[in-house]
């Protein structure tokens, strides 16, 4: 089955993601490439970077390629030791405004690969959610009892 990706009501496709021959060796390949020296040489958010476009450029799922992404970048950040889910969710990030984390992960899909849209997407949407989650603790440090709460909710 071809996947495609677009607007069902309007019918405008956004992304034609390869074809279902293609996607067995393009994971398999991706695979090897997230297991390899290379990618872990790599910084935690670059490597999670690259692993959340380059699945959802190959679209192996009918549904849910998206998510999925998304759960592989933080699980790559959480087992190299970023863990952000005690922290904050990158989803908060993507969901604030769709149409730019779109236009951000099909910058690269004009042919040349080159992923610096999507990374500075991608990092700015680490720093943002940082930010915020800095200004809650400031927020709450202000007051000693929320601030002791807050404090056991995040780091224990």
């Amino acid at each position: 089955m071809r996947v495609i990706v677009g607007n069902p009501k309007t019918g405008k496709v956004t992304y034609t993601p390869p074809g279902p021959g293609e996607v067995p060796a393009l994971t398999k390949t991706f695979v090897e490439w997230l297991n390899s020296e290379d990618a872990l040489d790599l910084i935690p958010a670059m490597q999670a970077g690259i692993a959340h476009h380059e699945l959802a450029r190959i679209h192996p799922f009918v549904d849910g390629n998206g998510r999925t992404a998304r759960a592989l970048a933080t699980l790559i950040l959480t087992k190299r030791g970023f863990d952000t889910k005690r922290f904050f969710a990158l989803e908060e990030y993507y969901n604030k405004d769709r149409s730019s984390y779109y236009s951000a992960l099909s910058s690269a899909d004009a042919g040349d690969r080159d992923l610096a849209e999507w990374f500075e997407y991608f990092l700015f949407g680490i720093a943002v959610e940082i930010s915020r989650v800095e200004k809650t603790v400031l927020k709450l440090s202000s007051d000693s009892s929320r601030f002791d709460t807050a404090f056991r909710l995040l780091f224990f």
